[in-house]
């Protein structure tokens, strides 16, 4: 995952220590309360609901996450496809 941020033209504007810091956040929540953490992380990422480039660029970066031990599972792309759906997008754009 950080790999991919360095090397994204798009995200490498962010600092790393703040991705860190909020995808530990993140977790925290899914480990205290499965739901309320998917809830909060579904509110994140609807805030880029309506650009279009930032949501089809988050997706991808799922689908790379969820493909980068080199199975990506039902699971994982039951995530994807949860996201796509919060963003308004076809899953079927991203073969999930």
């Amino acid at each position: 995952m950080t790999g991919f941020i360095q090397n994204s033209p798009e995200l490498k504007v962010f600092d790393m220590g703040d991705v860190i810091k909020a995808f530990n956040a993140h977790c925290e929540k899914f480990e205290f309360d499965f739901q309320l953490g998917q809830a909060e992380a579904l509110k994140v990422i609807g805030k880029i609901k309506n650009d279009a480039g930032a949501s089809r660029l988050l997706v991808r970066v799922g689908c790379a996450i969820g493909a980068s031990d080199g199975d990506f599972d039902a699971q994982e792309k039951a995530a994807c496809r949860l996201v796509c759906l919060e963003l308004g997008l076809n899953p079927a754009d991203f073969e999930l």
